[in-house]
């Protein structure tokens, strides 16, 4: 099976130096690639890689036909037929949600993906967003909210799932996951809706200490939280056509599984 590499620039003479054939690379299509792929690498080496997940993309494949199109089957087409090959069915060590936009790995190797498993489920790996909340954060009658002038805190709830209107997760003190997030007041903006009408919002830093499900979603939209939902969030609050969720995961950082080096990636969201 050819892969998008061969299909687009596919195996002619060019291909061939010195009577032997180089399948298509990455440095070869880098500057197309994200456009047929809708995949932004960040960075690549022998073990993983970082891409930009964009909003609306799967981080894996769904239930159905119609959920196979991922993040996932987009990097092994990229990778099938280049110098790093991908040896996993499921190469992701993590998750966005679909609406979310970002920084997500993915392994080559089942070493590498055990490894992550292990460095994310131990906390060791810590990851920033950035997100725009629907109106002015400066005075709420929420439990965790901030008081007024308060730039900076911590947001604790307990949610689990509302399994007669799943995916939604709800408030719940007794049963509920607890969810612990830093969070971080950047600064008041102008947003403009797709219908052209502007109003004023909050831009925010969230550091998730917690990995708990629509955990940054929750703490902006519960009464427990900011009482603020995310902009275009379709399950907290409410999107419009043509909007998207304005969540970003911006930041990440880790010890790297072969060199030992803390290092961090940083992507900037286009909003």
């Amino acid at each position: 099976m050819q892969s998008l590499c061969e299909v687009y620039f596919g195996r002619d003479t060019e291909t061939r130096k010195n009577g032997h054939e180089y399948p298509p690379c990455d440095e070869r299509c880098r500057y197309i690639l994200p456009y047929i792929l809708g995949l932004e690498i960040l960075y690549r080496d022998d073990d993983f890689a970082v891409i930009n997940k964009q909003p609306g993309l799967l981080s894996v494949p769904g239930r159905g036909e119609d959920k196979q199109d991922c993040a996932e089957s987009r990097f092994k087409q990229l990778f099938s037929a280049c110098d790093v090959c991908c040896e996993l069915e499921q190469p992701a060590v993590h998750r966005l949600d679909m609406e979310t936009s970002g920084i997500l790995i993915l392994a080559f190797n089942k070493e590498t993906h055990s490894y992550f498993n292990k460095e994310f489920r131990e906390g060791r790996v810590s990851k920033k967003y950035i997100a725009l909340l629907d109106g002015v954060l400066e005075k709420s009658d929420g439990l965790s909210s901030p008081k007024h002038g308060e730039q900076s805190g911590l947001i604790e709830i307990k949610a689990r799932l509302d399994v007669d209107n799943r995916p939604h997760q709800i408030y719940d003190e007794e049963n509920g996951k607890l969810g612990v997030t830093k969070w971080t007041k950047l600064c008041g903006q102008t947003y403009t809706n797709p219908d052209n009408k502007t109003k004023r919002v909050t831009r925010v830093l969230f550091e998730p200490e917690t990995g708990r499900t629509h955990q940054l979603r929750i703490a902006s939209a519960f009464k427990q939280g900011f009482n603020l939902p995310i902009i275009g969030d379709s399950l907290y609050g409410t999107k419009t056509p043509g909007q998207r969720l304005y969540l970003h995961a911006s930041e990440i950082t880790f010890i790297h599984p072969k060199s030992a080096r803390k290092i961090t990636f940083f992507c900037t969201p286009d909003f």
